[in-house]
């Protein structure tokens, strides 16, 4: 029991470490006009969310692995 306990208390810190990180991103403005950028800047925007996803997704994995 104090081993479970003790499981459960480790991910319950874990997912408060995750999410009291805060994620730098791009403004949302940048979204709204992004027909207007051209193709360099849709390139980055796109590959920032991308990985900002892939992030949220392999923390969630890990969370639900362990």
């Amino acid at each position: 029991a104090k081993i479970e306990l003790a499981n459960v208390l480790e991910h319950v810190c874990l997912i408060f470490f995750f999410l009291g990180c805060p994620l730098v991103s791009f403004k949302e403005e940048m979204i709204k006009e992004i027909t207007s950028l051209d193709q360099a800047d849709r390139e980055v925007i796109c590959g920032t969310l991308f990985h900002t996803v892939n992030w949220f997704r392999e923390v969630c994995m890990f969370l639900i692995k362990e």
